[in-house]
């Protein structure tokens, strides 16, 4: 069991129809087996046939892939292959699976605590576009009578997308707003990419940054792709629709600028908590003509799209790519030529660093959260690495509302308590397309379990409008359902909480597999339609179309 981050059918790996997996940080959706998806996490836990336990860390931060294959009655052989970097080999001898994820958190570093609210409901969608649709949803949940305790804001409340704004005009009374959710005993959360818009006039978070000299650049041995200032600014294109400079968190400078903007903020907006989204990094449509979301009032003759050197470079175009998705390692983001520096004379190529950005991000951020009002606060990160879940949750992305997304939204929740991260949760009732009214209850009732328990859909496919939904906007019978499945959650927090601090303390997981707590009972270990928390409450969801 583990490896990833990469979407299993099964949480235990089945030796006879095992793929090769590819480990690199991807802006990829969850939407097909085999593919590397937004974190890295080389560690793998053994159960043997007499229930003893050992985990193994291959700490490695390049590109990676991994296979296991059966041979010789039943026994086990894992194929594991890296592309660069420094291998360091932990073994954590356990016995027994609590105590092997224990050790192997001596190394990482035990999960934070989050505060009490952040294991309440939380509301969010790509998509709201005005102040008067977020207040709806809000308003749709609390007239059902749905406890409730986080909203967000995603991308589309900005101005033009632009980090550390909001748009005036469609989202107009959103600080009064924030103050009414806090008047009424909830919280509000933002969300940041990392991508810096660079053309946009008079923006000072781009200003304040190239004065201090931030973003991930060019190598000086390479001819830079043309960008009008002359630097060596590496730029992409993702969002805010426009070309954008990515920082180097690796540079402590870096912090500072970070840690200045999100105050800044924080003196015009109340936020609770910071989601950080887009950190692999991602970068749209790499190595290709134009990106997805150009312009299109833009002749297409003056569109602009990142173009790494392929043909002249072996980093971008390395001989074995290892098993990740794409044409070229470099594509959905960065060139791995690209340079990043600790400011202490060391630089480093985004090649052996890609994998560590989100991480670096994650702990730049959870400290700026911290300094807003000197709270507790929340991050909540896309990409992640070992050692991330001592700053942050993670999500499990931009999933599907399909049926079989809700078993992945378990093995997901199970292998993440594995590497270290508790406070892990899927959209509930999915991402992308439109949730069926049961499917979207059975999520619910699902969710109610899930660490991180947050409803969240995307935007649109194609120009048409994903359906709203939030717990308030089904039938009375539905919504019923929801509030009797999130008030069972509530009463259950003040024990959720005690298996945090217990992790945050001591070290160990929040959620567990029948596996990990019957570990000598071999009809356990493949089962993962139903989990534990700790080792006392078993939760058994309906995972299936017209099941009960």
């Amino acid at each position: 069991i583990g490896f990833g981050e990469n979407t299993h059918p099964s949480f235990r790996h089945v030796l006879k129809r095992s793929s090769r997996y590819g480990i690199f940080a991807r802006d990829q959706p969850p939407q097909g087996i085999n593919e590397n998806l937004y974190g890295t996490h080389p560690f793998y836990m053994v159960i043997e046939p007499d229930g003893q336990s050992f985990g193994v860390l291959i700490f490695n931060s390049n590109a990676q892939d991994y296979k296991f294959d059966e041979f010789d009655n039943d026994k086990a052989m894992l194929t594991y292959r890296t592309i660069g970097g420094i291998l360091d080999v932990f073994f954590f001898a356990g016995p027994s699976p609590e105590l092997v994820v224990r050790q192997y958190q001596t190394v990482i570093g035990h999960p934070y605590m989050p505060p009490y609210w952040a294991l309440g409901f939380q509301l969010c969608r790509y998509g709201y576009d005005t102040i008067e649709n977020m207040k709806a949803a809000m308003f749709r949940t609390l007239n059902a009578s749905i406890p409730i305790d986080v909203q967000y804001g995603d991308i589309d409340y900005f101005r033009k997308r632009l980090d550390f704004t909001w748009n005036p005009i469609d989202f107009n009374g959103l600080p009064e707003y924030v103050n009414w959710l806090h008047d009424h005993g909830m919280k509000f959360i933002t969300i940041l990419d990392p991508a810096i818009d660079s053309q946009e006039k008079n923006y000072s978070t781009y200003d304040e940054g190239e004065k201090a000299n931030i973003w991930i650049k060019w190598p000086t041995r390479q001819n830079i792709q043309f960008n009008e200032t002359g630097n060596r600014n590496m730029i992409g294109y993702v969002w805010p629709d426009g070309k954008t400079v990515f920082p180097d968190f690796f540079y402590p400078p870096t912090f500072d600028w970070w840690k200045s903007q999100i105050v800044d903020y924080h003196k015009k907006l109340k936020f609770d908590g910071l989601w950080i989204d887009m950190n692999e990094p991602a970068n749209f449509d790499t190595n290709k003509l134009q990106p997805w979301n150009w312009n299109l009032t833009v002749p297409r003759n003056e569109s602009w799209n990142l173009h790494c050197p392929v043909d002249l470079e072996p980093l971008d175009n390395p001989p074995y790519k290892t098993a990740i998705c794409g044409d070229y390692i470099s594509d959905k983001t960065l060139c791995m030529i690209g340079e990043q520096t600790d400011g202490r004379g060391k630089s480093y190529t985004h090649y052996d660093v890609h994998n560590l950005y989100g991480w670096s991000e994650i702990i730049a951020t959870l400290p700026a959260a911290r300094a807003t009002e000197n709270k507790r606060s929340i991050v909540v990160s896309r990409s992640t690495f070992p050692t991330s879940g001592s700053f942050s949750g993670h999500w499990l992305g931009d999933n599907i509302a399909l049926w079989p997304h809700l078993k992945y939204n378990i093995i997901g929740m199970l292998e993440f308590n594995l590497f270290g991260i508790p406070y892990i949760g899927a959209d509930i009732c999915g991402f992308f397309n439109n949730a069926t009214e049961q499917m979207c209850q059975r999520w619910m009732q699902l969710g109610a379990f899930n660490p991180f328990f947050r409803n969240h859909n995307g935007n649109n496919e194609n120009g048409i409008k994903f359906i709203e939904q939030d717990p308030g906007i089904f039938s009375s019978t539905v919504a019923a359902s929801n509030r009797r499945a999130v008030e069972l959650r509530y009463t259950l927090i003040p024990y959720l909480y005690t298996l945090f601090y217990r992790a945050h303390i001591s070290g160990g997981t929040v959620v567990r597999s029948m596996a990990h707590v019957f570990p000598t009972i071999s009809d356990c270990w493949s089962l993962d339609e139903q989990f534990l928390w700790g080792s006392s409450l078993l939760i058994a969801p309906v995972i299936y179309e017209n099941h009960t």
